[in-house]
This record gives structure tokens, C-alpha cells and sequence, in this order.
């Protein structure tokens, strides 16, 4: 988590040097955390680091028999599976947003009220301890790392206060996996706030 707040700030850091329209925020949804956008005429870019979520239920013995034990070459067959521990997976998104402006909804005149589109990267960790006996022995920890990388399609709706610096926004996504779980699909999505500056 260190080292993705720390590419964060970096990113934000560089993208914001010399520039004046911005926005800093939190995000709640299938990404808890902080939301940076760097806003400007056609397309902007946005960055979203938090904690996330798993997306499918998993029978976590099975599991741990098919993916951890095959994938360290571990042959164990005296074995008593005891549970496991999940610690919360975090989450990096980079996009580049493209928006269009709602000016009237049915004969009603706005301002301020956006849709936008856009493409994305993500990646994801998450880690679990499994916890095991061998041979009736004590308990052991297997710790397993999954780490997911993908990309995201996206469609939101943003609205900024005329009177105040605040936006708020609302968006919905298709994150497709390409490691390490390729071609697997999960919908994802989230509100937040967003201070202009």
C-alpha cells in the first residue's frame, strides 16, 4: 500500500506542476479511497488508489489444493487445512476520460452536468494466509500474493456546483483481466467527490 501511495503522489505531483484545473477527492464503491482528476477541455486524466474488493466467492480449501500447492511443486497429502486469513486488496486505476456536456434534460436547461467515456489500466494486489497442519504438526502459514492487471472500460456522469468548487460523480466500469487470471471479466463501479481547484 506504501508503494502505491507513494507512485500516487509521484503521478499527481507531476501531473499537476503548472496546472490550476484539478480536482482531489474520495471515491467510495468497488474502489474505497482517493480520487485525482487533471481536468481539461477534451479529455482528462484520472488516477483512483484504494482498497478493493474480490469479486467472486471462492472455496478457499480448494483453492489453496489447486493454485498454492501446485504452484510452489509442493506434494503434501498428510495435510489437515485449518482456514485462512484475507488481508484487504488495494487497487491502482489510470484513465483518460473523455467527456460531453448535458445541457437539457427532457426541456429542462442545466449547467454543470457532464457524461464521459473512457479507457484504463488497473492493477490490484491482494494476499492470503493460508493456514494449515502437516502431519498433525503445529500450524503453518502459506502466504499466497494475486496480483491482477487489466484494463477498464468506463461511462460516468460528473456534476460541479456553480457556486461552490465541488463535483460530484458517478461511474460504472468493465475490468477485463490480462494477468494473471486473462480474459476474465468483472463490472466495477463507484461515487465520489471531488474538490476543483
Amino acid at each position: 500500500m506504501n508503494k502505491l501511495f507513494s507512485i500516487l503522489l509521484v503521478l499527481v505531483a507531476t501531473l499537476s506542476y503548472g496546472q490550476k484545473n484539478m480536482g482531489i477527492g474520495l471515491k467510495g464503491g468497488s474502489l474505497n479511497g482517493i480520487t485525482f482528476k487533471k481536468y481539461s477541455n477534451v479529455s482528462d486524466i484520472e488516477i483512483n488508489l484504494g482498497t478493493t474488493y474480490t469479486p467472486y466467492a471462492i472455496n478457499y480449501k480448494q483453492y489453496f489444493n489447486t493454485v498454492w500447492i501446485e504452484k510452489n511443486s509442493y506434494i503434501l497429502s498428510d495435510y489437515d487445512y485449518r482456514g485462512h486469513v484475507i488481508y484487504q486488496p488495494v487497487a491502482l486505476q489510470v484513465r483518460l476520460l473523455f467527456h460531453k456536456n448535458l445541457n437539457k434534460i427532457g426541456d429542462e436547461n442545466i449547467t454543470g452536468l457532464q457524461w464521459y467515456y473512457g479507457i484504463g489500466g488497473q492493477l490490484g494486489s491482494r494476499t492470503i494466509d493460508f493456514i494449515y497442519r502437516y502431519k498433525g504438526g503445529p500450524d503453518l502459514i502459506a502466504r499466497h500474493r494475486d496480483i491482477d492487471l487489466g484494463a477498464d472500460g468506463i461511462i460516468g456522469l460528473e456534476y460541479t456546483f456553480d457556486q461552490v468548487p465541488i463535483a460530484l460523480f458517478l461511474d460504472v466500469n468493465l475490468f477485463m483481466e490480462l494477468a494473471d487470471d486473462p480474459f476474465f471479466f468483472w463490472f466495477q463501479g463507484g461515487l465520489g467527490a471531488r474538490y476543483r481547484f
